[in-house]
């Protein structure tokens, strides 16, 4: 199986990152189990985000993202992207778009209430 996968440094972090491109065996699982239950709702899509799709797609964990600037989580994203171009096509065409959307708007944009929302309460935030 050819999957792509992209291992990169974001600057300032000691750690390599790495994503990774989703089996359709995945992305079936997400879109059937999880993403049309969801819809819209923001705290569903965080939940499916960091509780199934950052554990499948790469080594990042919402630990890390809580560690890095919002230019940093950007650069995740960008590189999750990349490597995920062809499912996010086929989901925009298969009529997720709006959902795909408001994943995207709550990890760029909202990122702090996102990931306020993800932390576990044993995680400090200052």
């Amino acid at each position: 199986m050819a999957r792509k996968t992209e291992t990169f440094k974001i600057e300032g972090y000691d750690k390599s990152f790495t994503v990774t491109e989703l089996t359709v065996k995945q992305i079936i699982g997400l879109v059937q189990d999880d993403v049309q239950t969801a819809g819209d709702d923001f705290d569903a899509l965080r939940s499916i985000f960091a509780d199934k799709v950052l554990p499948l797609a790469s080594n990042v964990t919402m630990e890390d993202l809580v560690e890095m600037a919002p230019s940093d989580i950007k650069e995740f994203w960008d590189h999750f992207y990349k490597v995920n171009s062809v499912f996010f096509e086929m989901a925009r065409k298969s009529g997720l778009k709006a959902v795909l959307e408001t994943l995207q708007t709550a990890i760029l944009s909202d990122f702090g209430k996102w990931l306020a929302g993800s932390l576990r309460p044993d995680i400090k935030t200052s």
